[in-house]
């Protein structure tokens, strides 16, 4: 079978002559005849040549692999549609990891510039009581009783990931409070 042969047949032809042949040459003529705008449509969401190419190499596969049984009556909206959900899906994909690139960063930071409640101890007193009961509760007894995760679960009640959540939360408040209350005694 030549391909040029059909290459200027109407889709609806070639359409016709995969259904009744099921010969993927229909198809690629049909997805090389709309290779230029699914790479145009991949442009428009990624900006960038050749995240572009890539994407329209993935949707042609795709298009490819799972070319309906049945009749599309609009061929260009069909790969339009798969085309923008596959860009959609590597941004939000991209997006995740970059939310997770920004959490590592601040975690780095943390580790980094630790706030330890050891050098705030005389300022501990007066801010732990604005807390939430539970992460007041949670911020004594791990850091000025001295008491681990297991015993704050026992005295307390609370889950492991309750006790965590307190304690990170509070540590957190803890932070701002005393930061504010210390740029107060500065002005």
């Amino acid at each position: 079978m030549n391909w040029k042969t059909y290459s200027n047949e109407s889709d609806q032809t070639l359409q016709q002559l995969y259904l009744s042949s099921r010969n993927l040459v229909f198809v690629g003529i049909l997805l090389d005849r709309y290779q230029l705008l699914l790479f145009g449509v991949a442009m428009n969401y990624f900006k960038n040549k050749s995240m572009a190419e890539e994407a329209t190499q993935q949707v042609i596969g795709q298009a490819l692999n799972k070319w309906p049984k049945e009749y599309i009556t609009n061929i260009k909206g069909w790969l339009f549609i798969i085309m923008r959900n596959y860009c959609l899906q590597q941004l939000r994909d991209k997006k995740a990891i970059d939310s997770l690139d920004a959490k590592a960063w601040i975690d780095q930071e943390e580790e980094a510039n630790p706030f330890s409640l050891s050098n705030y101890l005389p300022h501990l007193e007066a801010v732990l009581p604005s807390l939430p009961p539970n992460q007041e509760q949670c911020i004594r007894l791990f850091y000025l009783q001295e008491k681990n995760y297991q015993e704050i679960m026992q005295l307390t009640g609370l889950s492991y990931k309750e006790v965590k959540s307190n304690l990170q939360n509070g540590k957190r408040n803890l932070k701002i409070k005393i930061t504010a209350k210390l740029n107060q005694h500065d002005v």
